[in-house]
């Protein structure tokens, strides 16, 4: 089982200590860090009745809730506000795995 902590030392080895110093992160690995995000949110929405995957949502659900330096470095990281992303993430864990809004009419309401 990968844990939070090893996939986020991995991540970290890839990256120049420098770089972190200076914010000279490449668009591609803003793009990574959005993306541990999305997972992290995808864990948090899973339904499912088997016992690791449970595991994996409360996981989930706790880190992006958690003020955890892990996750406002990834928030930086992602240049993103961690504040905004709680309230993102709350947003789509009180309408459980409904992405989008349903539509009205023809037009998406997002």
């Amino acid at each position: 089982m990968v844990t939070q902590r090893t996939l986020f030392r991995t991540l970290m080895q890839g990256i120049n200590y420098n770089d972190i110093k200076h914010n000279r992160i490449s668009k591609s690995y803003r793009a990574l860090w959005r993306a541990v995000i999305m997972q992290a949110l995808l864990d948090a929405t899973r339904v499912s009745k088997k016992t690791e995957e449970k595991m994996h949502k409360k996981q989930a659900i706790k880190w992006l809730r958690a003020n955890s330096i892990n996750f406002l470095l990834i928030c930086d990281r992602a240049e993103l506000d961690p504040a905004y992303v709680r309230r993102c993430s709350r947003k789509v864990l009180t309408r459980g795995r409904t992405w989008r809004r349903p539509r009205a009419g023809n037009k998406a309401i997002i």
